[in-house]
């Protein structure tokens, strides 16, 4: 049976605390069912659980990055019965070492990420790898204390250059939300005949790709590529990318598709190429999944860009390596709503019975453009479900 798990994470006194605290005295949210705490951090503030909507709330502290095992996080379950997960991560832990050691039927249904805004842009200057590691697959930023005195713009670029599919909310010290509404167009024109793709765009490029496949299957794109050679590919096979740098030296990662060249064999590793080639989205090997195949038509000899390395909005994750949900339970549509309610999106909106009030706000939710712009994936139909587990900053290509 899957477990849903549900994933705060932030740095000190961001409001993860008061938001998991809050969910967990909405009986909308809370209505029973035996759930599990992990507490990786102890911040300013406190849980008072006598506020819960039930006492079923088990709190397990987590001290130690490396108590995170499989092991550890089923006992825990399995001690007090528990059928669901929250945990409130630690800003300075890797959350590949929680990814990377979930129980095999645990499946992230939200990450959630906080963050102080009067404090933000210092963490991002000073702990841009822990900043990075925490935006690359969270589904909202919510920033708290913001004012009109805070760059909005600054805030807004930071996590636009880690994720474009990330929500971002702004919270005021009254408790007032604003949506970011800024439009980040594309700086290439998916729609062209030939999608051209200039040096500088290569990394936003293929990260937006890797996040709408379907939108670049079947179409024409010219760029610049260094080829690699991959022994599980056969001789008209070859790799071609670029490596990516997320936020520092140590986190370069090449960010290459797989394309088909009658010529391949004669190509040197690390040679320079300009393609032209059709993407055909398609299962093959090397992604272990669906992923981009280039039939290239056209390949010429190229010399080296000016600065080979690309910085990225996301690093390459190749095949996924976290079980996550595409379709919303019963309980994913609950603590949605109560991120609604929250945020004074629906607070008169929907009828307060329980049981009434799904199908209704189903319909309500689907004309909401804010809920569409909160929870894309939520609405998304289609959707298919990864099997796999996020993995760490290692390439697939590898």
């Amino acid at each position: 049976m899957e477990v849903p798990v549900y994933v705060f994470t932030g740095f000190l006194e961001a409001g993860k605390t008061r938001f998991i605290q809050e969910t967990l005295e909405d009986k909308r949210f809370n209505a029973g069912e035996k759930t599990l705490l992990l507490l990786c951090e102890e911040g300013v503030e406190e849980y008072d659980p006598t506020r819960f909507s039930s006492p079923q709330v088990y709190v397990q502290t987590v001290e130690e990055e490396t108590e995170l095992t499989a092991s550890n996080m089923t006992a825990w379950l399995k001690k007090n019965g528990c059928r669901r997960v929250i945990v409130e991560y630690n800003g300075m832990w890797q959350l590949a070492s929680l990814f990377q050691n979930l129980p095999k039927n645990w499946v992230i249904y939200q990450e959630f990420f906080f963050a102080d805004a009067t404090t933000f842009l210092q963490y991002n200057t000073n702990m841009r790898s822990l900043v990075v590691d925490k935006l690359n697959t969270c589904e909202l930023v919510v920033f708290n204390r913001y004012t009109d005195a805070i760059d909005k713009m600054a805030l807004h670029k930071i996590v636009r250059g880690i994720s474009r599919r990330t929500d971002i909310a702004y919270e005021s010290p009254g408790g007032e939300v604003a949506y970011d509404d800024i439009e980040d167009p594309l700086p290439f024109d998916v729609n062209a005949p030939v999608i051209e793709i200039a040096d500088e765009d290569y990394a936003l490029w293929y990260r937006d790709m890797g996040e709408n496949l379907d939108t670049y299957d079947g179409k024409t794109v010219h760029f610049k590529g260094m080829v690699a050679h991959n022994r599980q590919l056969p001789a008209d096979a070859f790799v071609i990318g670029r490596d990516v740098m997320t936020c520092c030296v140590e986190d370069i990662t090449f960010a290459g598709m797989v394309a088909q060249w009658q010529g391949a064999i004669a190509l040197g590793q690390k040679d320079w190429v300009t393609v032209a080639a059709e993407i055909r989205m398609q299962e093959h090997k090397l992604y272990g999944r669906r992923g981009p195949v280039l039939k290239i038509t056209k390949l010429e000899k190229a010399v080296p860009p000016d600065q080979p390395v690309r910085i990225p909005g996301r690093k390459q994750r190749g095949p996924s390596q976290v079980r996550r949900s595409d379709l919303p339970s019963q309980i994913l549509f609950d603590i949605i709503l109560h991120a609604l309610y929250r945020f004074d999106l629906l607070r008169h909106a929907v009828p307060s019975r329980h049981r009434g009030f799904r199908p209704a706000a189903r319909r309500l939710l689907r004309l909401k453009r804010t809920f569409a712009r909160l929870f894309p994936a939520f609405c998304r139909s289609g959707s298919q479900k990864s099997s796999a587990r996020r993995p760490s900053r290692s390439s697939a290509l590898r």
